[in-house]
């Protein structure tokens, strides 16, 4: 399979676990929905992202990093009720004798992956997207921002990008680097493959290994939401309202399916790993 392969290196990295708020947890690679993003920012045009999500195609991530620190912040909250429940009145800044910042804060701590690089695997059906892609790194005046990941801080620098293909494979040499990277590893009903037999083996693989099932963000759509606050008055926002793609975060040995078989699977023969593409389908999932 022919796909697109771009190489990353952050100096630090956060991709948020949406579940946790005061002690904010990261995951070891960045989601789908980051990475979309990302291609989209090298895109630029916004016709051209639009032919990007008008086709059904596959993307694969991969991840590792040096080490993990905690950094110590305060989230500000400016809401009027905010203010009132720490200082009693609007014009009023002090608590216990000290003048405080207005509005509402409190300590939060922040996971922090260090010296992080992210491995991306892009198959798509339309050839434009990948030479526009590999033509656009060449030039940042083309993107729609600095490059990034997760948060705006986090930046992202290209360090190595071209076409590979992609070998279906069970020898073992092919997978002697899985135990260095972190991966999603789609579920199968979700996972882009493009033979039926590597499919089964991909079914059987999927049934044998260990890791946490997670929903990922991927596509989302923009939907608007309405409620009554506590002055009776209606309010109305503007959400992203994501689709989630279920898969295991994978780090490990590829184990055997049966007494004497490892399982055949897409795999990069250059840094010997396997590749675990996700099928992002814009027709179903939104975009």
């Amino acid at each position: 399979m022919e796909t697109l392969r771009l190489k990353f290196y952050a100096p630090h990295a956060h991709f948020r676990i949406a579940q946790s708020s005061s002690s904010r947890r990261t995951y070891p690679l960045p989601p789908y929905s980051t990475v979309l993003g990302l291609l989209a920012n090298i895109l630029g045009d916004k016709k051209i992202i639009e032919k990007m999500l008008s086709s059904t195609f596959g993307l694969g991530i991969l991840s590792r990093f040096e080490t993990l620190t905690r950094e110590y912040t305060w989230m500000r909250n400016f809401h009027k009720e905010a203010h009132l429940q720490r200082f009693k009145r609007v014009e009023n800044r002090k608590f216990q004798e000290f003048v405080e910042h207005p509005g509402g804060q409190s300590p939060v701590t922040v996971n922090v992956l260090n010296d992080v690089e992210i491995i991306l695997y892009l198959y798509h059906p339309e050839e434009e997207i990948i030479d526009t892609l590999l033509e656009n790194l060449d030039c940042p005046h083309r993107w729609q921002s600095h490059l990034h990941l997760g948060r705006s801080e986090d930046w992202a620098i290209p360090v190595g990008f071209k076409k590979i293909s992609l070998e279906p494979s069970r020898n073992p040499i092919h997978f002697s680097s899985s135990g260095s990277y972190y991966q999603w590893m789609p579920e199968p009903d979700i996972a882009f493959v493009e033979d039926s037999g590597l499919l089964d083996n991909f079914r059987k693989l999927y049934k044998h290994v260990q890791g946490n099932l997670t929903l990922v963000t991927a596509l989302y759509t923009l939907s608007e939401v309405s409620w009554t606050d506590k002055s009776n008055r209606k309010q109305t926002a503007t959400i992203r309202n994501f689709d989630h793609i279920p898969a295991r975060l994978f780090k490990g040995s590829i184990p055997f399916i049966s007494v004497t078989s490892l399982p055949e699977v897409y795999c990069d023969p250059e840094i010997q790993v396997p590749v675990f593409l996700a099928k992002i389908d814009p027709k179903k999932n939104g975009g």
